[in-house]
């Protein structure tokens, strides 16, 4: 069989023309040479293709073997060319046509967009693992490895949805081009967003000892899918510390603006704080840069959350060829622990997959709503690369307990983004003198060091008014807190809540109001920055809510 492909092979970085970036972009199914999806592949959007289209695309008649298709659209594969003779619709992957009578017989196909009640898994077509999930801008998006032998992995695509259901591949948004140093084994990307920034933490070249060259580097974009670019021209961290590797990082933010990195492989995790430009690292209240936190069984993987000011700790256990990788958890009252393992809460099933680890978790903004997305390797599959990203909902008991994840088929249902966050008009002065930029904000929980918020925004003496609708969970007394350099005035509904417009910092003023729930109410806060470090960080409790980042926020 032969394939005139000039569109791309597998796991190979090959430079494409512009319209046939634009194909990749709008891809929806991927089709393939040969069984068990090998040989040459053809990414196609929606549409009909007779015989003439798909020998311009690459495909020639009767040479297609295996197929991938997005959640959301079918595939309807024809023996003759003209949509017509024996034909068979899919809505999922499929390899080795034999069975179905279609192996190397295709001579026509089309590619039509379905109603679909559920994401499916996986969510999305293709051998992808280690998936970090996120929120920005009101959508979904998930950061996976590309997984393939290590020579392979040269790149990051990255994938986003506005509901979990419906997704959008942006190829490529790392490429080895644009980071000097990274040779091989690209994995594990860990994506935040600040100041209008987006950087993306990675691994490569998969170093074994301090000899070696690579290790986790940190690459900076204007948007969420990319394309990013190399930030520091080296590795942020090259060199084994306390036993961990230099691989598979996790950037959190804590409640109080910090962020931290966790990272580690060989059964070691450390955990670092992060200086303000993501440039570097900055020792502990102990003094100590590397700090372990390696709890029982741990492997690799690390991912942090805080839920009702509780930190959850989860990493993989077992081998990740392995049928026995897994998840498991633990519960602190601050980020650097200690950890005591409580159990495992995500482990294969026989009858739905194996290898299932190395996941992360969304929480949707402003709800109790919990996912974990997650790689596993189907059923049908030996290769330790043959691995799929899925989805599936995430739950605690009455005590905070994570419950045992139900693996499934089906995905989780169609979830959007309600609480996108408030209106961010940004002036240079202190006292709104001269617009500069209005963006959305998903929480006013900033800290933005001795940089301008935004592009075009003076470091000192500037000025944000904030502005939207606020959303309560109870109807209760609640109280919000407001901790900024400098000044700060917030009013629910016109009334006035806090009001001290004063050049002061590191005070944190507070006022309560009655509010009903679900109730939707005017919120506006004001901002100034004189000189030196800026940050506003606003928080609010009820009795029936713990204090927490305040992210219930329309615009």
């Amino acid at each position: 069989m032969k394939l005139f492909a000039t569109l791309v092979r597998i796991g190979m970085a090959v430079a494409l023309l512009p319209a046939q970036q634009a194909l990749a972009q709008d891809s929806v199914a991927t089709f393939f040479q040969d069984c068990n999806y090998g040989g040459y592949a053809v990414a196609l959007g929606e549409g009909s293709y007779d015989a003439q289209a798909l020998a311009a695309r690459g495909i020639r008649d009767n040479d297609l073997s295996s197929l991938q298709v997005f959640n959301g659209y079918k595939v309807t594969l024809y023996a003759e060319p003209d949509f017509t003779g024996k034909n068979l619709a899919y809505t999922q992957r499929a390899t080795c046509l034999v069975a179905d009578g279609l192996n190397d017989v295709v001579s026509s196909l089309k590619i039509e967009k379905i109603a679909v009640g559920t994401s499916g898994n996986p969510i999305f077509p293709g051998w992808y693992a280690d998936p970090e999930a996120r929120v920005f801008g009101g959508q979904y998006w998930v950061y996976p490895t590309y997984s393939a032998p290590y020579e392979k992995q040269t790149f990051l695509d990255v994938f986003s949805s506005p509901d979990l259901v419906h997704w959008t591949k942006h190829p490529k948004a790392l490429d080895q081009v644009n980071v000097s140093w990274a040779k091989r084994a690209i994995w594990a990307p860990s994506a935040v967003e600040k100041n209008g920034k987006y950087y993306l933490f990675f691994g490569a070249n998969d170093i074994q000892n301090d000899n070696e060259a690579g290790g986790i580097g940190v690459a900076v974009s204007d948007n969420p899918g990319g394309p990013f670019v190399d930030l520091l021209g080296k590795p942020l961290i090259d060199k084994y510390h306390n036993g961990a590797q230099p691989i598979d990082q996790f950037v959190f933010k804590d409640i109080d603006g910090q962020y931290y990195m966790l990272y580690g492989g060989h059964s070691h995790c450390n955990i670092v704080k992060l200086n303000d430009d993501f440039t570097g690292i900055v020792p502990h209240a102990d003094g100590s840069l590397y700090k372990e936190i390696t709890p029982q069984n741990y492997v690799e993987g690390s991912f942090m959350f805080v839920r009702n000011g509780k930190y959850y700790f989860m990493w993989s256990e077992g081998a990740w060829t392995g049928p026995d990788y897994s998840v498991a958890y633990a519960v602190a009252d601050k980020p650097t622990g200690p950890f005591q393992r409580i159990g495992k809460v995500l482990q294969q099933d026989a009858s739905i997959a194996n290898g299932a680890g190395h996941h992360s978790v969304i929480k949707v903004p402003g709800e109790d709503s919990w996912y974990i997305v997650y790689h596993r390797r189907p059923l049908d599959q030996t290769d330790g690369n043959a691995r799929e990203v899925a989805i599936d909902r995430m739950r605690f008991d009455a005590q905070g307990n994570i419950e045992p994840v139900v693996m499934t088929k089906q995905g989780v249902a169609a979830q959007t983004v309600q609480y996108t966050g408030l209106t961010g008009d940004y002036f240079n002065g202190v006292n709104f003198n001269a617009p500069v930029k209005t963006r959305l904000d998903a929480a006013i929980h900033f800290d933005w060091g001795f940089g301008a918020p935004a592009a075009g925004v003076n470091v000192d003496q500037f000025s944000v008014r904030w502005h939207g609708k606020i959303v309560p969970r109870y109807s209760e007394n609640y109280t919000f807190y407001l901790n900024s350099d400098n000044g700060r005035r917030l009013w629910i509904n016109n009334t006035p809540v806090i009001d001290r417009w004063v050049d002061d910092w590191g005070v944190e003023y507070k006022g309560s109001i009655a509010l009903q729930a679900g109730q939707s109410y005017d919120i506006k806060l004001e901002y100034f920055e004189n000189q030196g470090a800026a940050f506003s960080r606003l928080e609010w409790s009820s009795p029936s809510q713990p204090r927490e980042i305040v992210d219930r926020f329309k615009p």
